[in-house]
């Protein structure tokens, strides 16, 4: 290699180095607190923050605590094909608002059910997953879903 081509390169290596050192606050903080669904009941987008590890039980993926006190919780149960995993947004009073089925292995015609929006919408504004029947001929997915709900409670309680 020549000299200016060694220059260029270690020039090049340094100006990298640099950009990482500069940008991996924000590469970082928005791996970890923002995470990669919007959330109705929080229009402006803040996510605040994401709850500790720690502090989440068994069944609990993520959860993140907003500045109004809010939180979205991703939530395991135990379904009829394996784990359903649930994404629920609670208002700062514990109360559902929003519920979407996310990854799971449920039979589409059976347990899918579960996952339609005018089924969920009987749990929005409720703070007791057994405030609604457990959907027709879905008993198992039911369940998960209710198992997923008692989980976002805990980390409710935990946080507040």
């Amino acid at each position: 290699m020549t000299k200016t081509a060694e220059k260029s390169f270690g020039f090049a290596v340094i100006l990298l180095a640099v950009y990482l050192v500069l940008t991996f606050g924000m590469i970082y903080a928005h791996g970890v607190i923002a995470p990669s669904f919007s959330s109705k009941g929080n229009p402006g987008g803040d996510f605040g923050v994401a709850v500790a590890q720690e502090l989440l039980p068994d069944g609990v993926l993520e959860a993140f605590l907003n500045g109004d006190g809010s939180m979205v919780v991703i939530a395991t149960g135990n379904g009829y094909g394996g784990l359903v995993e649930f994404v629920v947004e609670i208002d700062s009073d514990g109360n559902y608002t929003d519920i979407t089925m996310g990854n799971n292995s449920e039979t589409p015609s059976i347990g899918g059910r579960v996952k339609d929006p005018e089924y969920l919408k009987g749990y929005y504004g409720h703070r007791d997953p057994q405030s609604v029947d457990a959907h027709s001929s879905a008993s198992y997915t039911s369940s998960a879903l209710r198992e997923a709900l008692e989980l976002c409670n805990q980390v409710f309680d935990t946080v507040k």
